[in-house]
């Protein structure tokens, strides 16, 4: 696995071959009115287990593909596309696809990479265009292949035809994107981890030219009180452009002594010829949550929710130094800016480590999964349902890739399929070991 290291107490994150310690559009007709501010630890529904689960799909390693950190993309077959961060015919990583036949799954591989020049390590999810090319990064490869790259697949008689549209350069363009791209404003907008004018990662954009694809960076991160680390993708919200960051925000974070701050929420405006970033949050640790190491999604008046990989409390019950395990937010908007709400702390049993962006359905609830944690520590998926009134968590599965090959340790979000179940990725587990795609039936 190349970029999560599962042994750590406090949840960690493995980037290019070194190890980062963490300091510690939604469907139609999504519409959440919101509870009051500040509710912690609503009613919680005793049901582990109360929905069940199947594995789609477990991946053979080698050349089938390993380790799915992402998760997927449907089109409008109901055919699934995503991406394995490991094997495939030279071990960097695979495209695949998956399509119902009968009552099973058919896994197609559409694309190993070569490495180097050609990419590797694809840990982003991936986008469609109305042609049916799809859109994807990958976080090393490039230059020295240590950079990243930006690619394209086309569709091209029975199968595709690779492009990489662009190879970051790991100075001011930005190195190592680690998200999934969006479709904005006529081009592909999406975030580094690193690079950038001031080392702390960047969000750029790629747009069409006559002779390809020419990026700009829209903000390098400047770490401080301003942010570092961007890894999710971007959401685009009433025109505007926001999203999180790991670090930064300014510190210390109060889980540990990382100077480096807790990670942020930041919006990125459009003005004149370019963009105004505000930092909408910055998170604190402790009892409010730090690490958002995934994205955002909003409801109709602008409220934004999204998760924090650590903190949430001075400690969880599996024992972790202290470090706490994650959080469920809201930015509410207020005047000019933004209040925050934490809508659920994990506690161990009912998840850790939530690191996926949250899916919403049009029933007034949310969805997600937890790396670790639950009832075997191998990760959870679970809801938040909300009323104007409170609000219910429900721990719905956990992983027991230990008694049956089921999966574990989840890291991309869910998406909901054309049958109404939802699909997601674990990046071990399976028949193999080498990491699933599961269904289950919300």
């Amino acid at each position: 696995m190349k970029h999560l290291n599962l042994s750590l107490c406090a949840l960690s994150v493995c980037v290019a071959g070194s190890l980062l310690v963490d300091c510690g559009g939604p469907p139609s007709g999504f519409n959440l009115s919101g509870p009051p501010g500040n509710s912690i630890n609503p009613a919680r529904t005793a049901t582990p287990q109360s929905v069940k689960e199947k594995p789609v799909y477990s991946f053979l390693g080698g050349s089938d593909g390993s380790g799915p950190g992402a998760g997927l993309m449907t089109d409008a077959t109901g055919a699934f596309y995503g991406t394995t961060s490991a094997g495939g015919s030279n071990g960097t990583g695979t495209v695949f696809r998956l399509r119902s036949v009968g009552n099973r799954y058919k896994k197609k591989t559409l694309y190993s990479f070569l490495g180097f020049s050609d990419g590797q390590d694809p840990l982003g999810a991936l986008i469609e265009d109305s042609s049916g090319a799809l859109y994807g990064t990958t976080y090393n490869g490039g230059v020295n292949n240590a950079t990243g790259t930006v690619f394209k697949l086309t569709p091209s008689g029975s199968g595709y035809t690779k492009t990489t549209i662009y190879t970051f350069q790991g100075g001011s363009d930005g190195s190592n994107p680690d998200g999934a791209l969006v479709a904005y404003q006529g081009g592909f907008y999406g975030t580094t981890i690193a690079g950038g004018k001031f080392g702390d990662g960047t969000v750029f954009a790629l747009k069409p030219t006559t002779s390809g694809y020419a990026e700009t960076v829209v903000h390098s991160f400047q770490g401080g009180q301003d942010g570092a680390t961007p890894r999710s993708a971007l959401l685009v919200n009433a025109g505007n452009l926001f999203s999180t960051t790991l670090t930064g925000g300014g510190g210390p974070c109060a889980l540990t002594s990382e100077p480096a701050g807790c990670g942020t929420v930041f919006e990125l405006k459009p003005s004149g010829s370019g963009f105004t970033e505000t930092v909408v949050y910055r998170f604190k640790g402790g009892m409010d949550g730090a690490n958002p190491y995934g994205g955002l999604i909003s409801d109709s008046r602008g409220t934004l929710y999204g998760t924090t990989g650590n903190g949430g409390s001075n400690g969880c019950r599996g024992g972790d130094n202290g470090v706490g395990c994650g959080t469920l937010f809201k930015l509410s908007p207020a005047g000019s800016g933004y209040t925050e709400s934490i809508l659920h702390r994990f506690m161990e049993s009912d998840g850790r480590g939530p690191v996926g962006t949250l899916t919403a359905a049009s029933h007034g609830k949310f969805y997600g999964t937890t790396l670790l944690g639950g009832a075997v520590g191998q990760g959870t998926v679970f809801a938040l349902t909300v009323t104007p009134h409170r609000l219910v968590f429900t721990s719905l599965y956990s992983f027991q890739s230990t008694t049956k090959s089921d999966g574990s340790n989840p890291v991309g979000g869910l998406i909901f399929g054309a049958d109404g179940k939802l699909f997601g990725t674990t990046q071990s587990g399976g028949s193999a070991n080498n990491g699933t795609v599961f269904s289950f039936v919300p």
